[in-house]
């Protein structure tokens, strides 16, 4: 073979090489899509076009995988698997939006969502899962990155979505604990269990991811929206957690909208209006963190509407900080730029006894108002102290409007001592001239030996309403 002949073979085997390795990179960008096209459930093997059978099929597939859902018909669709669908262990894409028909929110306030895939648990009224946990969607390791969008998860008897050691999981635009309009309650007993995961996104600041979450109920486990343990650094932005899509009412008695059990760096609201969540009508709490640190709470609604100005009520605490009694275990939290009325207690740092919640900063929040800060809608209690070197306002820039509540604005309760309390106005609106009374300003030492209660630091507050500080 002369040299130019070679020349030619060369070019055609780099040719050939050029267009096989074209192919296998085309291959491997193909997308794994597996479409639902039936409500049907065959437990355990599901049968082509189930969501069994999807789930199977694309933790077998390498890549990131997509479910979507083409189920002939107008809906809603409600899945009722005969047991727990099998555990996530890839990456996939669960797309409800792609049912024909559905479609996102558009709505700055509110939610027009049309969502027409339920995925049914069943369990709490008729007992389906009789050998499983009951969980809607359980994401294991091997499935980071995942999503699930555009779902209607409702009556698992154990949890609507399940995270379990896995991170990086995002959960946008479902209806959580509702019917499929959103308007009543269908309970899960938890919504969103997450255990032992990083970097959870729950809602983004955009309108077509908001979740509406509610309804949950006690049965022997967790009762609340949204339950984290041991997650961290975990995002909840601009959800409705306890009341149905308008924002308006309460959806069921769930004990608590966020509980957070070590999990650090937690951010709920985002220090905009983009990122608020509105959290009312939970029995016990709005928010409960314990021996959580650098967690971050802005902007949100706690206890009222979605127009801040109607009190939903229910809540025990609108937020409460607990250190779990060891010290310093929930410290360096950020409450700033909430609204928080209609709740017994707005605010409770520390439990019944000095209990680890301590160095946390409270600034620029309005306690007791409605949004404006002109209008009286208390809580019983705006804010009780029950721990140790906290900073209540602490600067001009940083002033609570702790105002219109009803029995006190801020009680430092038994031997709590080193806070400062500064700054703030107490019984004075936003405006700091329109009086808006409490029942008293702040009180020192309830149930406590009277010189502990001295050494907190009370300076350059504005006093409405003719009560000031008051010591026992």
């Amino acid at each position: 073979m002369n040299l130019s002949t070679r020349k030619q073979s060369m070019a055609m085997l780099l040719i050939a090489a050029g267009v096989f390795i074209s192919q296998a990179v085309a291959a491997t960008r193909t997308p794994l899509i597996f479409t639902v096209t039936k409500t049907t459930d065959t437990y355990p093997t599901g049968t082509p076009g189930q969501l069994r059978w999807a789930i199977q099929q694309s933790n077998k597939s390498a890549g990131h995988g997509t479910i979507n859902f083409k189920i002939p018909g107008t809906g809603p669709f409600k899945i009722t698997p005969k047991n727990d669908l099998d555990p996530i262990t890839k990456p996939v894409t669960i797309n409800g939006y792609s049912q024909p028909g559905a479609h996102a929110n558009t709505l700055a306030t509110g939610n027009n969502a049309h969502l027409l895939i339920v995925l049914n648990g069943n369990n709490y009224k008729e007992g389906n899962a009789t050998a499983g946990t009951g969980n809607g969607l359980l994401f294991s390791p091997g499935s980071a990155g995942s999503v699930v969008k555009g779902l209607v998860i409702s009556t698992w008897i154990n949890t609507g979505i399940f995270i379990n050691g896995v991170n990086d999981i995002s959960i946008v635009g479902n209806f959580i604990g509702t019917n499929a309009a959103g308007t009543s309650v269908a309970a899960n007993q938890c919504g969103i269990y997450i255990q032992s995961a990083s970097n959870t996104v729950i809602g983004t600041t955009n309108v077509a991811d908001r979740n509406i979450i509610a309804g949950s109920f006690f049965y022997f486990n967790a009762s609340a929206c949204i339950e984290i343990i041991q997650g961290t650094n975990t995002k909840i932005y601009n959800n409705y957690i306890g009341t149905d899509k308008a924002g308006g009412a309460v959806l069921g008695t769930s004990l608590c909208g966020i509980d957070l059990i070590a999990s650090n760096g937690t951010l709920i609201g985002n220090a905009s209006t983009s990122g608020r969540n509105i959290i009312a009508g939970h029995t016990i709490f709005g928010i409960s963190l314990q021996a959580s640190s650098q967690c971050s709470i802005q902007d949100n609604f706690i206890g009222t509407d979605v127009s801040g100005t109607v009190a939903l009520g229910g809540q025990n605490f609108g937020i409460m900080v607990n250190g779990g009694g060891a010290a310093n275990s929930s410290t360096h939290n950020i409450i700033s730029n909430n609204l928080i009325s209609g709740n017994t207690t707005g605010i409770k740092l520390g439990f019944f006894s000095a209990s680890g919640s301590n160095g946390n900063t409270v600034s620029s929040n309005l306690i007791g108002t409605d949004v404006t800060g002109a209008v009286a809608l208390g809580n019983n209690y705006g804010l009780v102290l029950n721990d140790n070197s906290n900073t209540i306002g602490g600067s001009t820039s940083a002033h609570n409007v702790i105002a219109g509540n009803t029995v006190g604005g801020v009680l430092v309760y038994g031997t709590a001592h080193s806070n400062v309390i500064s700054d703030n106005y107490i019984g004075y609106g936003s405006s700091g001239s329109n009086p808006l009374p409490n029942g008293y300003g702040v009180q020192l030492g309830l149930l406590g030996p009277g010189g502990a209660a001295g050494t907190n630091t009370i300076q350059n507050n504005r006093f409405g309403g003719g009560n000031t500080v008051t010591t026992i």
